[in-house]
């Protein structure tokens, strides 16, 4: 096993066939997991979400918002058979310890690359344990691991009137000046009055 960080993947892994994902979250309730990966093309983002559901029954949904994955799962770990096209790419653990959230991936092919070295290259990535490189009709295998986030959900009053106001705006302005400060929040949803933010403890939704 080998263990390297984002900056380490990047120094080592200059291939063309490598594509960086944008960003990695996982947020924790339990005993159930959601990931929420930022996919560097919209075609293969569809591609992942289908695959994903198909082959890991520790995916128990799985849904696609533009370039944008979206993953609930289950703490555990399960067997996988892999079959090229068919059911290529699914998750195989997922661990949760205090601070942190292990997701092991493995896929054939350009799927088994993404599984260490796009993913680990994302922000939100502490580092990438990687078990095998794949490529080819390899299987490549990696747990990736990011901080332990929670949700929290916040509602936000309409506070327009007739002559002035735009609370779904300012929603979201205030939510781009916290992704700035030093809190570490990362913004994910701004839905008319629905906002959603990320801390290093929680998420927070407005």
């Amino acid at each position: 096993m080998e263990i390297l960080t984002p900056e380490n993947l990047k120094d080592k892994f200059k291939d063309p066939w490598v594509a960086p994902y944008k960003k990695v979250i996982t947020m924790v309730d339990k005993d159930r997991v959601e990931l929420v990966e930022y996919h560097p093309c919209v075609a293969g983002s569809e591609w992942m979400v289908y695959q994903y559901k198909r082959t890991s029954d520790l995916v128990t949904e799985s849904k696609r918002d533009g370039d944008r994955h979206i993953f609930q799962l289950k703490v555990g770990k399960t067997d996988m058979e892999l079959k090229p096209s068919y059911s290529a790419a699914g998750i195989e653990e997922v661990v949760v310890s205090d601070d942190e959230v292990k997701v092991v991936h493995a896929g054939l092919a350009g799927a088994g690359v993404g599984a260490a070295m796009c993913r680990g290259m994302a922000k939100g990535v502490k580092r990438v344990e990687l078990y095998d490189i794949g490529g080819g009709s390899k299987v490549g295998r990696a747990a990736v691991v990011t901080p332990k986030l929670q949700k929290v959900i916040v509602g936000i009053d309409d506070t327009d009137t007739k002559e002035e106001g735009a609370t779904w705006t300012l929603a979201n302005n205030i939510g781009i000046e916290l992704s700035k400060g030093v809190l570490n929040i990362w913004i994910m949803l701004h839905v008319n009055f629905i906002h959603t933010t990320l801390t290093k403890h929680r998420i927070v939704s407005q």
